[in-house]
Parts: structure tokens; sequence; C-alpha cells
């Protein structure tokens, strides 16, 4: 495949200035979620007085991180795969996995372009360079893409879309970086949330994958406390309480997130 440059993750992001341990919270969530968990995360801290530090990447690098021994307190994952996994491996408090939201895929193209599509079909057709997508192994949104690609054929050629797109389609690490190399270059198309699109002034939706196809949720996971705070599991606790809440639901909805079963 000819795809570009480096895998590229997101790092980890405080909140604030640093407290003592036992005035901190430290969430693992999905690159996708990063802006609206941010602005969660903020308030959440200037209301009770604890740090958050959020570690964003895709929820596949995140649960080996976990899996690893990475410290953390919750995990919010875009995959109940990753979320299971993390279950059974003994790290989650027993049933802490809850669904929180949920988000769909959409195909985008930069702004100057023509591109649009009637149907699914139709995508082989159009010039672009590479159509990237989230690495189907670590990014939910990526597997979501590459089994829709697989069940939708085309009837010229009798197959798949991922088999005809299959020389031009470029596995990448997360969709911040799916979004930010489409808004830098017209000759590529991706495939991120439609959150992700509706945050970008430089691309166009060309296509919207149908909810009754592909409809992502994310998965809340309670983790044993393994972030050696004093108060880590009260701190826990206190902020996955804060995510339900109405304030947080309008933050939610405003990034475009949805109900988590529809």
């Amino acid at each position: 495949m000819a795809c570009l440059g480096p895998l590229l993750t997101i790092g980890v992001f405080g909140c604030g200035l640093v407290k003592q341990p036992d005035d901190q919270v430290i969430v693992f969530a999905a690159a996708s979620v990063q802006g609206a968990v941010q602005e969660v995360a903020n308030n959440f801290q200037a209301e009770h007085g604890i740090t958050v530090r959020l570690n964003f990447a895709a929820s596949g690098v995140l649960a080996q991180q976990i899996m690893a021994g990475g410290r953390a307190d919750v995990f919010i994952s875009a995959s109940e795969a990753w979320a299971n996994e993390i279950s059974a491996k003994g790290l989650a408090n027993a049933e802490s996995t809850t669904p929180l939201m949920s988000n769909s895929l959409v195909i985008v193209a930069h702004q100057s372009t023509d591109w649009q599509l009637d149907s699914i079909e139709q995508l082989s057709d159009l010039p672009f360079r590479n159509l990237l997508v989230g690495d189907p192994a670590f990014v939910p949104a990526g597997k979501y893409a590459q089994q829709f690609f697989q069940s939708s054929v085309n009837p010229s050629t009798e197959r798949s879309i991922w088999e005809s797109l299959e020389d031009r389609i470029c596995p990448t690490s997360d969709l911040r970086r799916v979004l930010a190399l489409v808004e830098a270059d017209r000759s590529l198309a991706g495939v991120v949330y439609a959150t992700d699109a509706a945050s970008s002034e430089s691309v166009k939706v060309i296509y919207q994958v149908p909810r009754s196809e592909v409809l992502a949720h994310y998965f809340l996971v309670r983790l044993k406390s393994s972030s050696q705070a004093a108060n880590g599991e009260r701190n826990a606790d206190l902020f996955l309480d804060y995510l339900f809440r109405e304030s947080s639901s309008k933050i939610f909805d405003r990034f475009g997130f949805g109900e988590p079963a529809e």
C-alpha cells in the first residue's frame, strides 16, 4: 500500500496544574472523543478540585497500554471488544463496562473538491490518491469501515469495495491524523466519525454511512485503580458519575454524539 508517513498517536494531556496524587484521576480515552471529554474534564476539575490526566489514542493502543501496566482509573473505549478484553484480563471492576454514547461514520474529502457520492458503489470511481482509514487492528472506526466496505459489493466488478480499493487504502494511527491529512491534501479522502467531520471547516462529507449499517458505541470501563492515588477509587467514581450528568450530556450532544442505543 502506498501510504503516507509514520503513524502518530496523541500523547498525554493534563487539565490544569498537577496536584498531589490523592487529588487526581487518570483517564484513557479514544482519540475521537478528545474535544468533548477534555471539556467535561475541565468542568469536573473546576467543580471538584480534582486534576484529570487524559491520555488520548486509538482504543486498541490504549487497551494495550493498560494491559502492559499503564496506570489508569477510567477507560473510554470506542470498541466494545477492547473494553471486554480489559475486563477479561481482570483489570476492570466486575460488571463495570457501561455504554456512554454513539457515533456514525462518514467519508470526507477536502472542501475544494467536487466529489460527492450517491451510493457507496461509486467510491472506487473517485480520483483520490489514497483513502485513509484508521488501522483496523487498533482503531475501532477502521474496523467498522473495513467491515462495511467488505460487505458492500460493486455490481460491475462483483468485488467488495474493500478489494476494489485495496491498493489505495491507507491504514492510519487514529482519526485525528486522518482528518488532518485530508484537510491538508485535496488528493486524499478519509473515513472518520461524523463528529470529527463536524469539527473541521476544511473538509466536507461526501457520503454518510447509514446508521443501520454502522453505529459505533463508546464504552466506559471502571478500572481497578492503578494510578496509586490515595483517593483513586473515589475520584474515578466521581468522574464516572459526572460523565452522565445533564451538563455533560449537553456537551456530548453539542459535539454531535448520540445516545448509546438508538
